[in-house]
């Protein structure tokens, strides 16, 4: 079927935005625009592993609006004590501190000793924060533990910053104003607090007391020794002491203070405590009911699945009203107070859906990220695309309703390969070293695409393989750092064990094959033409964007024919290796075939004209021969193989011509992207009158499949009937205006106020 309007996308990028509605807001919040190097980076942006922390013990006092004598109000004052070792033999020592006033340092040796000091000094090259403290005479030995001495006075900050020490605050339910004082040390924060090896490779434990006023409560990674005792001298003033935590990197120090309440998971959940803690009203109403009880299943599914003991003596979760998404800090993990605050009377049930995938997502990271850790930041996509990827086997395993083993292709896959194909994509393993690097890597590149890239792993070993290679990783690597040829070690063994390394092309190991994926930026379009008039098919890969590279990828590839059953597993039929452009395959003439069952390799498939067409009459004729995410992939390849040029738009469209009979919402979900930028840049009320026209019949019949009052229906469902409700009332249908216009008033006024 032609449409009238389809010349209109010739102006239409490939993006995927969001819904004339948004009923579905992002968990997560990442920067866009990685920053490439100019010039030559000195290694010096690291320590180097030449001083090496153990111990960390804190005081910092806390001062926010009302400040005691001698204090300034928003500092923060702060004496640390830090246990360390030498690797080799120096006469200085060099750490991390930016932006802190009333620098001291003291040094003693393990007898309790003074070393002479000379006065620090700061680094010429401003942006490596570091500060070198020179001896004054002699030099450090190794083998020897040295305890740095160090006061500092750093400023909480409240200029809209949300990193290090910051303030927040929250309304009361009278319109009071209550203050917060929150921590962000991720990536290289800690720093702007206290001098420290601020190095996520250089993990030590750490023993904190705070001193606050006493209106506020104080929680902290470790757990809290007794009740606040009163400061000496200091009247209205307190202490809280925390545990020692375990050794963890510096970028996972936190602690919050505030006028706070918590709610404790329900007995049974989980072995350890698990509390929610916010604001009393909140605590009162019960909107941290939902996220605690999610929180204290999640932490007893990763434990069973990986064969773990959570470590930490407890979980607390907080809310910050003023803070991008979420931090996964041990102990304390740090939320944005919509992200964890869900009323069953008032809010949607995306709300539910997004503070399931958020709260999943912090907890995977207690193993991948806090128990094993990148060694340096070139490799946070073992950090965040583990836990990106573990989130959605989480949200599956406690709340299958929203079906997110599903949901993940238009989640994460779909975003990725849109993102991978664009001007900013970078290679997993990335080169950040500078502060401004380091942050911008925090990418749709390492974490969906890093989430992808495991799930296509997880396929080509099997899930049983996968599984046992993760177990062994985060056995071997605990409370270390590691780097990606460290999982590739341990996931080669069970590989070798089971039996799978058959299935690999010849001459290859998982470091050879994914290699091929973490190295380079971009990813393959793998196309499928008939060969000769006996059926056989050439497949072939090619650089999707990026085309003067001439590196390729070992490309796993499954096989579904109009006549095979559906697969077993996804171990691959076939490779297509890096250097190998092109394969044959034996099929029937007339009889169409389909490469990549289930979107599980990290890639774009485009069929001839011939096969295109055979695919198009199965999906009229009956869409369930062909699996719903091989759907939702075939119909998102080809819209953005039209938006590069690859192919007319009419190929894409005619795709959808069979949607009367579709009723897999992560099938619909990509027609919802798709057909918004085409709606989007209509001028006429010709051209709306003919999208209306083609998409409103699709939309009724799906609403009248799945009810349009339908009361009964949980997570994903509803959330599609949502979805379907808001494009019908956008496309003025008569039925669902009034009812539509209901959502959205509920939508706009009844959200939790963060």
């Amino acid at each position: 079927m032609k449409i009238t309007f389809l010349f209109l996308l010739l102006a239409v990028g490939g993006s995927i935005s969001h819904p004339p509605l948004q009923i579905e807001p992002s968990p997560r919040f990442r920067p866009v625009n990685p920053v490439k190097h100019k010039a030559p980076v000195s290694p010096l942006y690291r320590l180097n592993d030449t001083w090496i922390p153990s111990t960390y013990v804190v005081e910092i006092k806390v001062v926010l609006d009302n400040a005691p004598a001698g204090e300034v109000p928003y500092t923060a004052r702060s004496r640390v004590q830090i246990s360390f070792t030498v690797k080799e033999r120096v006469n200085s020592i060099t750490l991390h501190a930016n932006l802190l006033t009333g620098l001291a340092f003291r040094l003693t040796n393990e007898a309790g000793v003074d070393i002479p000091l000379s006065p620090y000094v700061v680094d010429k090259e401003v942006e490596k924060h570091f500060l070198h403290i020179p001896l004054l005479s002699g030099v450090l030995e190794p083998g020897v533990t040295y305890k740095l001495h160090a006061e500092s006075l750093a400023s909480i900050f409240r200029d809209g910053r949300t990193n290090a020490l910051y303030l927040s605050s929250y309304l009361t339910e009278f319109g009071d104003t209550k203050l917060i004082a929150a921590t962000q040390m991720e990536a290289y924060h800690l720093r702007q607090l206290l001098p420290c090896f601020d190095e996520p490779d250089l993990k030590a434990t750490f023993t904190l007391d705070l001193i606050y006023e006493t209106k506020y409560k104080a929680i902290a990674n470790g757990e809290t020794i007794g009740q606040p005792i009163p400061e000496p001298g200091l009247v209205g003033w307190v202490r809280s002491k925390f545990t020692t935590t375990l050794k963890m990197p510096t970028y996972l120090f936190a602690f919050t203070i505030a006028e706070y309440e918590y709610v404790t998971a329900d007995a049974g959940l989980f072995a350890k405590p698990v509390r929610v803690w916010s604001t009393p009203n909140h605590i009162r109403d019960g909107l941290g009911n939902y996220s605690v009880n999610l929180t204290a299943k999640l932490l007893s599914f990763f434990d069973t699945f990986f064969n773990t003991t959570y470590p930490m003596e407890k979980v607390d979760s907080a809310t910050v009203t003023h803070k991008s998404s979420a931090m996964e800090n041990w102990g304390l993990i740090l939320y944005r107070t919509d992200l964890l605050m869900y009323s069953p009377l008032v809010s949607l049930e995306t709300s539910k859906n997004a503070i399931a995938s958020i709260v999943s997502h912090e907890v995977a990271h207690q193993n991948f990220g806090n128990l094993v850790t990148c060694k340096w930041w070139s490799e946070i996509w073992l950090n965040e695309g583990f836990a990106t990827y573990l989130s959605y086997m989480g949200v599956d395993a406690v709340a299958p309703e929203f079906r997110h083993g599903e949901w993940q292709l238009n989640d994460a896959l779909q975003p990725a390969l849109a993102y991978d194909s664009g001007p900013d994509s970078h290679p997993l393993k990335n080169s950040g070293l500078t502060p401004a690097e380091i942050d911008s890597y925090f990418s749709t590149i390492t974490y969906e695409k890093g989430a992808s890239i495991n799930r296509m792993v997880e396929a080509f070993l099997t899930k049983e393989t996968f599984k046992k290679g993760l177990i062994r990783y985060l056995e071997a690597k605990k409370f270390l750092g590691a780097e990606q040829d460290d999982l590739f070690v341990h996931l080669q063994q069970a590989a070798v064990e089971d039996g799978r390394v058959s299935t690999f092309p010849p001459g290859t190991d998982v470091k050879t094959i994914l290699d091929t994926w973490t190295t380079q930026a971009g990813h393959p379009l793998v196309r499928v033409s008939v060969h000769s008039v006996h059926g056989d098919v050439l497949i072939s890969q090619e650089r999707y964007s990026d085309t003067n590279s001439p590196n390729l990828w070992y490309v796993p590839i499954t096989v579904v024919t109009q006549d095979s059953p559906p697969l077993p597993n996804h171990v691959p039929t076939l490779w297509l290796s890096n250097n190998q452009r092109t394969t044959t395959y034996d099929n029937f003439p007339g009889k169409w075939i389909m490469l990549n069952a289930d979107a599980t390799g990290f890639y774009r498939v485009l069929y001839d004209a011939e096969l295109t067409l055979l695919i198009q009459r199965q999906l009229r004729n009956d869409p369930s021969k062909i699996s719903p995410l091989s759907r939702t992939q075939l119909l998102d390849d080809y819209f953005n193989l039209a938006y590069k040029g690859f192919i007319n738009i009419d190929t894409a469209l005619d795709l959808t011509t069979y949607f009367g009979q579709e009723d897999s919402f992560t099938v619909w979900e990509v027609v919802f992207n798709q057909f918004r930028n085409l709606y989007k840049f209509m001028e006429t009320a010709e051209q709306r009158d003919a999208f209306t026209k083609y998409f409103l019949p699709k939309i009724d019949r799906a609403l009248r499949r799945i009810g349009l009052e339908n009361e009964e229906l949980v997570g994903a469902d509803e959330i599609f009937r949502m979805k379907l409700i808001d494009w019908a009332c956008s496309l003025k249908h008569p039925a669902c205006l009034e009812y539509a216009q209901e959502l959205y008033f509920m939508w706009n006024e009844t959200r939790i106020n963060p």
